[in-house]
């Protein structure tokens, strides 16, 4: 005899009011019943403890009809008219009041989801077949695994799987489980503690919920059957979780007529990398068990962005689990709503309004198509987001940031974004996975760019899109639209964005997003002369020397009217910007200092190079083209700071006399080249660089030959072999040095320094190896 039982209605009212946030603002009864709760709605639709839900005569009706109709479909094997009853079943559901324990929303099913649904259906119809010994049975094949983004209808699934089964079949019986909501913790926690040990017990085995079958039945209370389940759990240490195929035969339940429909959510809680890997291990072998077995079906759902690789053992989960068999399990990965034709139909088919200054477009880029957060955009929520707030993660996490800047600065991008209208409600945006994963592996993320990627997935900030048409690659887009212009914001066009591609740049990453580095370092370079900053740029306009103002007013250049400042060159011919100093005993001397600002990857070698061959080539050329490599070689370097001062002494030569001849003639000399490098010198071009670099009166010539020298029609005079000392500043100090604390700290990470750090090592090892630095190269 079944007991009666003592939980009224009102208390289960009052538990779903209790959590009315979650039903009217995101989740809208998207909860996985409990299989207690289950078997009352089987009991109520056969006309037991229908008190318990205050279920309408007219609802209890109606659902009747439909398993009647059901059953004639399972006694004929027409799984057909078996989906047709189930999906009118389910309407029913729908007509409840939102917030019944019971509610359903509408189902949606998109060619997609029909037949994803259809197939299960079918497989629910087979187990109901054997309760009079009919039908092919379920012989170990069609087990499903659920993938897709928080939020996109995987519980939504299993929930209608498990409420419409429960009031239409009395074989095919729905066991469900949300390790979430049971308690399982998604962080990795300490041995031995008290969160551990709660974990442990809400990772309930397979086995245990087989063996709780009449529990489930015979506990008076939802609470009361939930303590006992996880008491059973509680009691098996990780090493006694059984693994034998019998331990999840369900004999129990097959000698009571019933068939197993497994339906376990958050799945991904079982992979671990803690304490409770054994106890996860051990319920996925259980699981593997289960799906060999005959006359059963198994759905697992989970919201980790890997799940298809935790579930089948490869990727960064080869070899720590066991592999489910993938010939008897499927996988499907429940896809957000990306186009506004789907989710135009998915605003139809369950009757969400848009609010009144919303387009589906709006709705789009609020919501990212992600079900759960449709409705939370109807009902008024204009920031939505995942378990992570992008903009929360862009400031703690620098990595992000960084490909963050990337993905914002790729064309395909930008010119999206450009053409969004409004530009605050941007569609669907992102870049290939390809460029992605090249990114985080060039910037020396390669071993963490897999975790990397699915701590975003699952934070639900990024998404993978598959390829719409063959041919075409996934890709890594922002989950919702919306973020991705509120990140371009965030970065900006100024400082903020320079310190981020600067980033790009030292972590090594190929190809171009500007010169960061650069440009952060400009204002800043007259900490590097001890003189006053930048107020004044030097242009060529139609040949003619131009000092510009910060105002864009532009004036003739007067050398002598603008010493001891830094002056920027808009053509930077092998300099970046430079300083004029008068020589402290002959005043128609002018010194030129000047510097050059190189940021390849951090842990970059330059080698000293062949200055001598170098130098030759180019004055048998009388162009550059040797000197193709700065970063890699030292000679390269020279070379074009060579050519760089012959240009620009040459315009100023040109300056000094327009428009009225210096009296007395104004002379320019080459002193001193600042070399900023975030690469590290080997020993030898240390030394090589710490001798006076000539200007040989053959190069000078070889300049005044080239079409550079032609175009300004400012050869350089002679320089009676003039020279100018290098000082070196390489690897990450001089950043420290130069740049603003807050400006620096974010471009010397520990991260970074330790790549400078490791450099010298190995060179000063290799050094040593050599007997010492070699002699420098005569120049």
């Amino acid at each position: 005899m079944l007991r009666p039982t003592t939980v009224p209605y009102s208390r289960l009212r009052s538990y779903v009011r209790s959590i009315s946030h979650i039903i009217t603002a995101n989740f809208t009864m998207s909860i996985l019943p409990t299989t207690w709760m289950l078997r009352r709605v089987r009991r109520a639709v056969a006309g037991d403890e229908s008190a318990l839900f205050a279920l309408p005569a007219t609802w209890l009706d109606a659902v009747n009809e439909h398993r009647r109709a059901f059953q004639r479909a399972v006694e004929l094997g027409d799984d057909k008219e078996a989906f047709s009853s189930f999906q009118a079943a389910w309407a029913v559901f729908a007509t409840l009041d939102v917030t019944h324990p019971l509610h359903l929303r509408p189902l949606f099913c998109d060619e997609q989801l029909t037949k994803l649904l259809q197939s299960e259906v079918r497989l629910v119809m087979w187990l109901e077949m054997l309760k009079n010994c009919g039908g092919p049975g379920v012989g170990g094949t069609g087990h499903r695994g659920l993938g897709g983004s928080l939020g996109v209808g995987k519980t939504y699934m299993l929930r209608g799987l498990a409420l419409v089964t429960s009031a239409l079949c009395t074989a095919a019986t729905p066991i469900a489980l949300n390790y979430e909501a049971e308690g399982v913790s998604d962080k990795p926690l300490g041995v031995g503690t008290e969160r551990e040990k709660s974990s442990r017990a809400s990772m309930v085995p397979i086995s245990v919920l087989l063996d709780c079958h009449r529990l489930f039945e015979d506990c008076e209370t939802d609470s009361e059957c939930s303590a006992a389940v996880r008491a059973r759990s509680a009691a098996l240490a990780d090493a006694e979780v059984p693994t034998a195929a019998e331990s999840v035969a369900g004999t129990a339940m097959k000698a009571d007529g019933l068939y197993p429909l497994l339906l376990l959510d958050e799945v991904n809680l079982w992979y671990r990398e803690d304490g409770l890997q054994e106890r996860g291990s051990r319920i996925v072998s259980q699981l593997l068990h289960f799906g060999r077995g005959p006359n059963r079906v198994a759905v697992v759902a989970g919201s980790s962005s890997c799940l298809r690789e935790q579930l089948f053992a490869y990727g960064s989960w080869k070899d720590l689990y066991p592999p489910l068999n993938a010939s008897l399990f499927t996988f499907r990965e429940i896809a957000p709503l990306r186009d506004t034709d789907r989710l135009t139909a998915y605003l139809a088919a369950t009757n969400t309004r848009l609010p009144a200054d919303h387009t589906v477009h709006t709705m789009l880029s609020l919501s990212g198509g992600v079900g759960r957060l449709v409705l939370a955009v109807a009902g008024g929520d204009e920031k939505p987001c995942g378990r992570e707030n992008p903009l929360e993660l862009f400031d703690r996490d620098p990595v992000f940031a960084m490909l963050a800047a990337f993905m914002l600065a790729q064309p395909e991008l930008t010119e999206r974004l450009a053409a969004a209208a409004p530009p605050h409600l941007p569609p669907p945006c992102g870049v290939s996975e390809a460029t992605v994963r090249a990114f985080l592996r060039e910037a020396g993320f390669g071993e963490e760019a897999g975790r990397m990627l699915e701590r975003w997935r699952d934070g639900g900030v990024l998404f993978l899109a598959q390829p719409a048409a063959p041919g075409h690659g996934p890709r890594i887009e922002f989950l919702f639209p919306y973020h991705a212009y509120l990140l371009q914001q965030r970065i900006g066009a100024g400082c903020q964005r320079d310190i981020l591609h600067a980033n790009i740049q030292l972590h090594g990453v190929k190809g171009s997003v500007g010169h960061g580095l650069e440009r952060l370092c400009r204002p800043h370079a007259h900490r590097l002369f001890g003189c006053s900053p930048c107020t004044t740029v030097l242009v060529m306009e139609r040949q003619a020397p131009l000092a510009e103002a910060a105002d864009g007013t532009q004036r003739p250049f007067q050398p002598g009217g603008l010493l001891n400042t830094v002056i920027e060159w808009r053509q930077q011919v092998g300099l970046e910007d430079f300083v004029l100093v008068a020589d402290a005993d002959d005043r128609s001397l002018i010194h030129v200092d000047a510097w050059q600002c190189k940021s390849p990857e951090v842990g970059t070698t330059t080698r000293c190079g062949d200055d001598a061959a170098v130098t030759a080539a180019i004055i048998a050329t009388r162009a550059l083209t040797a000197a193709t490599d700065p970063i890699k070689y030292l000679a390269h370097t020279v070379a074009k700071a060579r050519w760089g001062f012959c240009a620009l002494i040459g315009i100023l030569h040109k300056a000094a006399q327009h428009p009225v001849p210096a009296d007395p003639p104004l002379r320019f000399s080459p002193r001193l080249l600042h070399l900023c490098t975030t690469a590290v010198l080997e020993l030898d071009a240390h030394a090589a660089a710490s001798e006076p670099v000539p200007l040989p009166r053959a190069f000078v010539e070889a300049y005044n030959g080239s079409t550079k020298a032609r175009s300004t029609a400012a050869p350089c005079p002679d320089l009676a072999d003039a020279s100018f000392t290098i000082i070196v500043h390489d690897g990450l100090d001089w950043v420290a040095e130069l740049l603003p604390g807050a400006h620096s700290d974010a471009l010397t990470s520990p991260t970074l320094r330790s790549r400078v750090d490791d450099r010298r090592r190995s060179l000063a090892a290799a050094a040593a190896g050599a007997g010492g630095a070699r002699a420098p190269a005569r120049r």
